[in-house]
């Protein structure tokens, strides 16, 4: 039997002819590598699997390439974990989808560190799906970026919330919006804090609803803030509730329009407290009639002072007839346009409320001196002043008793 040198220098028997009947359970590394590829390509896959895993590591690249997508899918998951890192990178595209999940489990972490990110990219679907929580916390920023949405769509929730802060900081825009509603719920608090405002602005309307209300609070308020109008009106009811108040400051006037008179609604006292001037003003006259009495009276003076005649006509009577002793005492700003004329007697504030209201339905008319129209002690007098029927803008002051 003749010999060859191979490229380590050292001298070993070439094995026999090899048949689809040969047995070469028992071939040495050295034994493998000296096969042609043609006699690689010929083997059975009885064969290919009853190489020992002491032999397996003499594959060549060209070997492994001549083996193609049925000897691949032969190995043995003890094969597989035989196999070196540098072996595995000679795996083509349709290999790695030959690789069964089993296959792939067998993986060490090592391996799955090793591969190139076209190889994971390569991975199917369903095969990723069964990726060991473990195996996916092993994938680099650079692997992970190299999923596809379908396979991040794939993802279990158990698996999405297995990886790492930095994993999930590292997520392209289009793999967050690929996050399936169910498994984003998974995500813990350190993984939501870890998402930029990028990565949140990304979010769909269903999976924005379909966080939880710890994952919404977990969210930092400069993230928050990236949420768009349309964003934050797929917020639900509990969620608005939830919201904290450095949430809530970093909302425009904008968003809050957009939350709805159901979401208007849903607002705690607490949080219609800490609402700047020009937040409340973003609220719309329909939202306004949504309060209740009780998120009326948790405004400041300063607040309902704030409010414009249009969203004081739109408050309804039985919540204007409950607001405070104090609250309806403060002074009413007249200010610029939009705001109602100035109550002269701070102890008749009510009365500014009812007539102002009366006044922006109209029951009083442009210009009139006249309370006619306006129950009977509410007003003293009425010194001219207009009202816009066409823009609701007062001018001029009232005198209240």
């Amino acid at each position: 039997m003749g010999s060859v040198f191979p490229a380590s220098g050292s001298l070993y028997d070439l094995p026999p002819s090899v048949s689809s009947t040969t047995d070469i359970s028992g071939f040495s590394s050295d034994q493998i590598r000296a096969l042609t590829n043609k006699q690689v390509a010929g083997l059975t896959t009885a064969q290919i699997a009853s190489i020992s895993t002491s032999a397996i590591v003499g594959l060549t690249s060209r070997q492994l390439q001549g083996l193609a997508t049925r000897g691949v899918a032969a190995f043995t998951t003890d094969q597989i974990q035989a196999l070196t890192t540098a072996q595995l990178n000679m795996l083509d595209k349709r290999q790695m989808v030959a690789l069964s999940s089993d296959q792939l489990n067998a993986l060490t972490s090592d391996q799955i560190g090793g591969l190139k990110p076209t190889q994971i990219a390569a991975i199917e679907t369903a095969d990723l799906n069964h990726f060991t929580t473990e195996h996916l916390s092993q994938l680099s920023t650079d692997q992970l970026r190299a999923l596809t949405t379908q396979q991040v769509a794939g993802l279990s929730g158990s698996q999405v919330a297995s990886l790492t802060t930095d994993q999930v900081a590292s997520l392209r825009v289009s793999q967050i919006k690929a996050i399936e509603v169910p498994d984003l719920g998974q995500m813990t608090t350190d993984q939501i804090v870890s998402l930029s405002r990028t990565q949140v602005a990304a979010f769909t309307y269903a999976q924005v609803a379909g966080l939880s209300t710890t994952q919404v609070q977990a969210m930092e308020s400069q993230d928050f803030g990236a949420l768009s109008a349309n964003q934050v009106q797929s917020l639900t009811t509990t969620q608005l509730r939830a919201l904290t108040t450095t949430q809530l400051s970093a909302m425009s006037a904008a968003e809050f329009a957009a939350i709805g008179t159901a979401g208007a609604a849903a607002l705690t006292t607490a949080q219609l407290s800490t609402l700047s001037a020009a937040q409340l003003a973003g609220f719309t006259n329909s939202q306004i009639a949504a309060f209740s009495s009780d998120q009326l009276n948790g405004l400041t003076s300063t607040q309902l002072a704030a409010l414009t005649t249009r969203q004081i006509a739109s408050i309804e009577t039985a919540d204007m007839a409950a607001l405070s002793t104090d609250l309806i005492a403060a002074p009413m700003r007249s200010g610029p346009p939009g705001r109602g004329p100035t109550c002269a007697n701070r102890s008749s504030g009510k009365a500014y409320l009812r007539r102002t209201k009366l006044c922006a339905t109209s029951h009083c008319s442009a210009g009139s001196s006249s309370s006619a129209s306006i129950a009977s002690g509410d007003v003293d007098a009425i010194n001219p002043f207009t009202v816009s029927p066409a823009t609701g803008v007062y001018t001029g002051h009232a005198h209240c008793f």
